[in-house]
Parts: C-alpha cells; structure tokens; sequence
C-alpha cells in the first residue's frame, strides 16, 4: 500500500510502483481515493487554508481523480505488461468501495 495525501499519483508514488511491480513481483494496482477527502476543494483554498502555496493536487470529484490517477499511471510507461489497474471509491459513512474503474492491463 502507497498512501499520501489524496491518494495521488505524483512521483513519489511512481517511484515505489517501479519497485513494487518490478522488483517485488505485485501484479496489480489499485487507485482508492475516498469520499469527504479534505483534497476534494481547489487548491487555491487550500492554499489560503494551509498559509503555504504550493500544489496540493486538489481535486471537485473523487471519481473523476481516480480516473486521471489511472491515466496518470498508464501514460507514465512505468507499468509492465502483467500489471493490472483498477480504481475504486472508498465511501468513509459507508465503509465500502465501489469498484468505479475495472482492471486492465496496460503494457509498456
């Protein structure tokens, strides 16, 4: 399990994916990204929220998040051909995931 602040995928979470799926032989990957995220606003607020302007990768729409952490992911070139993909929603009141994206391979 990667985790960081949003669940993004941003170079950090790339870089362990390379060793996971290279060096430890993990076959698949799943993009979570949950309901009420305190990400889930603009980053200008978070901005003025925090007092630090930086990229905070903030996201309107968890679903769509995950979709774009997904592409994010197949156009990084980083995945082998045996790696699977597949995105969720964790839904925090719930205590559930809904499987939003199916699992597919995306080779080099």
């Amino acid at each position: 399990m990667l985790r960081n602040g949003g669940g993004r995928v941003t170079d950090d979470v790339l870089r362990g994916l390379v060793l996971c799926t290279r060096l430890m032989e993990v076959t698949e990957v799943g993009v979570i990204h949950h309901t009420g995220c305190r990400l889930q606003d603009t980053n200008e607020r978070l901005v003025l929220r925090t007092g630090i302007d930086r990229d905070y990768m903030a996201f309107p729409d968890p679903v769509k998040s995950v979709f774009q952490d997904i592409d994010e992911l197949r156009n990084s070139g980083i995945l082998s051909p045996l790696v699977r993909v597949w995105g969720g929603l964790y839904d925090t009141e719930g205590h559930t995931v809904s499987v939003i994206a199916d699992a597919h391979y995306y080779a080099d």
